[in-house]
């Protein structure tokens, strides 16, 4: 069975079943090039004179192919022709396969980037590991039996072959804190740490005490995300001296997960550490838990609002969707939680219902100090958003272009914790004036689908960059009028580590000037920003793509997506390799769809 039918599509999804069609051949050898390839299959038995002919049939996308994904262990032959493969990622379907991986220990890649793996053995990864050249930046391995010896090899496989790894997830035994210090230490660019104890192994709990004082002692500068699985509580103190070592350090983000189990008794101990500048995001995650996120109609019935307030005492995001008519009872599935962090309020109804936000904007007064992520499609909400004083991410979505008028009443609107702003058809003045009131802590700004002419476009520009000097990623519309401007903010926002421009898709004469733009980019990005997207209306010439690569010599390769509605562009392919063989392009894309990837992702797409 074939997932995708379209002849010059870049992606393929193969599902085998029961038996499979031969003739499957003329649908993989359609496509001009083939990206990736997604093998998966429902049958246990092999057939291999099927594999014999897929082999061959791939050959021909063999230098093109980067992502591949299969569940199938016997594809080894499959794999070795797949010599510039970026990203892998294999699933076992259950442990008593494990076995069959074997075959892949000889594997050489030595392009690869991404590694996922689900179930497959130690011993398998770390051979995969080691016939790797180094450009490893993300590994991800989950539910894998191991011992002491197969987990020793295959951090010591990691940090031996991956000098440039960014992010790890990794199951970890408590014998092996000197692998996982040797690990920080060699691999200094390590920027997100995943451990996950042994959930098979209840004896082998880890030593929070020990591993704090590692991660506090020897994680390198870029660390400061972490994520622990744990199968049983750390002490208060173990965490509060990890904190305390910290402390001079980029403040943390810190998830803990445990299955099942909440956990609030760290919360106070974490929010003294919030205000002193250590943590700055902390949660503490069940694994399965029904009502971790819950969404509703405002319409909804007495009885079933009365059952549901007895039952979500503990969650942590609501959606409210407002219909036609509201019930006012709402409040109590409201004031029912301990905290609410996320509220998600959402409007298909054009009436505003004066009365029922009164009382919405009472019973969000006991959150108001904890909610910290806002959506909302409903402009009339300043004074409710004006109460949450913690507020650390907002996102605006306007319906439609005619109500725009209505968001003015955001304009004097403080919210001084602000980290995250994503904006959706809301008027750049707007937008402006809610940045210029912040605190310098904006980190991340998306801005979608504005009318804008070049004051207005100009005045955002100036409110991002004299506000927001930790600005890490941006999304941005932007006329080439303003090239001076984006210079400023590239001059001026110097932690900036992703940038992605649109041009104005409803004012057709406003062309960006590439030459200009590809200029300005080379000579005034900040150290840290490699990563760029463009949506285009017109397609730059291959000469001013040429010129940006050469004055991006001697810079961190980059990353670079080209986004242009509905219309492929082979053109630059050529030499696009050429200069990711000169090392100065890590990875490039054309897609035809922004939807493709999230905004501020490069790497793996949604689907």
């Amino acid at each position: 069975m074939v997932r995708d039918n379209y002849m010059d599509n870049p992606l393929l999804e193969l599902i085998e079943v029961v038996k499979s069609n031969y003739g499957i051949v003329k649908l993989i050898e359609a496509p001009k090039r083939l990206f990736t390839i997604r093998l998966i299959t429902e049958n246990c038995r092999v057939d291999e004179p099927f594999y014999k002919i897929l082999e061959n049939s791939f050959t021909k996308h063999a230098n093109f192919i980067q992502d591949f994904i299969t569940n199938k262990s016997s594809i080894s032959n499959i794999l070795s022709s797949f010599v510039n493969l970026k990203r892998l990622e294999l699933r076992c379907n259950n442990f008593k396969s494990v076995a069959t991986w074997d075959c892949l220990k000889d594997l050489s890649l030595p392009f690869l980037q991404t590694l996922k793996a689900i179930k497959i053995p130690f011993d398998v990864l770390a051979s995969l590991i080691d016939n790797t050249n180094g450009y490893l930046n993300e590994i991800s391995i989950s539910y894998v039996h191991n011992d002491e010896f197969s987990n020793k090899r295959i951090i010591q496989a990691i940090y031996k072959n991956c000098p440039n790894l960014k992010y790890l997830k990794l199951l970890f035994r408590s014998s092996n804190i000197l692998e996982l210090e040797n690990l920080l230490t060699r691999c200094q660019y390590l920027d997100g740490l995943f451990l996950i104890t042994d959930m098979y192994l209840y004896n082998d709990y880890i030593l929070f005490e020990n591993l704090f004082e590692v991660l506090a002692r020897s994680s390198p500068t870029n660390l400061f995300k972490f994520k622990i699985y744990i199968n049983k509580t750390p002490k208060l103190e173990s965490l509060k001296l990890f904190f305390d070592n910290w402390k001079g350090r980029h403040p943390m983000l810190l998830q803990t997960i445990q299955y099942n189990k909440h956990w609030d008794e760290p919360f106070d101990l974490i929010e003294k550490y919030k205000v002193e500048g250590i943590i700055k995001k902390y949660d503490h995650v069940l694994n399965e838990s029904i009502f971790e996120d819950f969404d509703c109609n405002t319409c909804i019935t007495d009885n079933a609002l009365n059952g549901l307030t007895e039952i979500c005492k503990s969650i942590k995001v609501l959606e409210l969707i407002e219909v036609v008519k509201s019930n006012y009872g709402i409040v109590k599935l409201i004031e029912a939680p301990k905290r609410l962090f996320t509220i998600r309020l959402i409007t298909e109804n054009c009436r505003v219902d004066e009365p029922f936000y009164k009382i919405l904007e009472n019973s969000f007064t006991k959150h108001a100090n904890f909610i910290q992520d806002f959506i909302t499609n409903k402009s009339s909400i300043s004074n409710i958003l004006s109460s949450f004083v913690n507020l650390k991410r907002l996102e605006l979505r306007c319906n439609n272009f005619k109500s725009v008028a209505t968001w003015d009443c955001l304009k004097d609107l403080s919210l001084p914790f602000l980290q995250t702003l994503k904006a959706i058809k809301i008027p750049f003045d707007v937008l402006a004036s809610l940045i210029d009131n912040t605190n310098g802590y904006l980190n991340e700004i998306s801005i979608s689908y504005v009318h804008n002419d070049e004051f207005s476009n100009k005045r955002i520009i100036q409110a991002i960059y004299k506000n927001c000097p930790n600005l890490k990623y941006l999304k941005l519309l932007f006329r080439s009028s303003n090239i001076l401007e984006l210079e400023n903010l590239l001059t001026r926002c110097q932690y900036l580590d992703g940038l992605f421009l649109i041009t104005d898709m409803y004012l057709y004469n406003d062309y960006i000037l590439f030459e200009n733009l590809f200029e300005v980019l080379a000579r005034s990005s900040p150290t840290n920003l490699f990563k760029f997207k463009i949506y285009i209306n017109k397609t730059p010439k291959l000469e001013s793509l040429k010129l940006f690569f050469d004055n991006w010599k001697g810079r961190h390769p980059m990353l670079l997506q080209t986004i242009q509605y509905n219309k492929h562009w082979d053109e630059p392919f050529d030499l696009i390799e050429k200069y990711k063989v000169e090392g100065i392009i890590k990875k490039y894309d054309h897609v035809l769809n922004e939807s493709i990837f999230e905004d501020f992702e490069w790497i793996e797409q949604k689907f």
